[in-house]
């Protein structure tokens, strides 16, 4: 630790898998997972910034409590794995891509809410898999996070659509301009599907750069913006 800080390291990522001993155990890692949460803790304690690595199959515990844990120990950040399989390796099963989506859309949730960034998700095609073999099984998506930001977004929407009653008749949804991307989701897929669900005549989004980053506020169509800022 004093090596590093003295040789100006500011922030070290353990290679963990998982923080619970039968996932490890699972996995045929020799190591258990209080060592890695361990690792954590002195890291953070000798003021060196700590990030863990996480195969998201391999989580039993509730998100809530598994993202309490991670911070609990210091962790400031997190890259989620959904477990590959890389050709020329034994077949393991893997997650379905929607299963994947959703597992790693909850998690991102339960992160945020105790202050754990989630640096990534998902294998990058031109950084992690350069020299790799070819993906031979597994969710593999080159916009994995885009996939589980717009799932995110889109159970966020139909909550409040459903909290607000909103079934028939035309509704609007405000947000930042720098979200509308991930709400509109993969293909523009979310907003039509809401409205189905939903049965609405119509479903509108508006962007407004004053209101915060994941900022959401859902309002009758042709409500003014006064009105919107008032319920904030």
């Amino acid at each position: 630790m004093r090596f590093w800080r003295v040789s100006g390291v500011s922030s070290v990522e353990v290679l963990g898998w998982s923080i619970e001993q039968a996932a490890l155990r699972r996995m045929g890692i020799p190591w258990n997972g209080e060592r890695v949460l361990d690792a954590l803790r002195a890291l953070d304690g000798a003021g060196i910034v700590p990030g863990v690595h996480i195969i998201v199959d391999e989580i039993d515990l509730p998100p809530q409590d598994f993202a309490q844990s991670l911070r609990a120990a210091g962790a400031q950040f997190v890259r989620l794995f959904p477990r590959l399989v890389l050709e020329g390796q034994e077949h393991r099963s893997t997650l379905s891509l929607n299963d994947a989506i959703e597992v790693s859309a909850k998690l991102c949730d339960a992160l945020d809410e105790v202050g754990v960034k989630v640096a990534r998700i998902g294998m990058q095609p031109m950084i992690d898999l350069v020299e790799t073999p070819r993906v031979a099984g597994g969710p593999h998506h080159p916009a994995l996070r885009s996939l589980v930001e717009s799932q995110r977004w889109k159970r966020r929407v139909r909550a409040e659509l459903a909290r607000l009653g909103c079934v028939g008749g035309s509704w609007q949804v405000f947000i930042n301009p720098a979200d509308e991307t991930s709400l509109r989701g993969h293909h523009n897929q979310t907003i039509p599907e809401l409205r189905k669900r939903f049965r609405l005549r119509n479903l509108d989004v508006r962007t407004d750069p004053l209101l915060p980053r994941a900022a959401l506020v859902v309002r009758p169509a042709g409500a003014t913006f006064q009105e919107m800022q008032s319920v904030q």
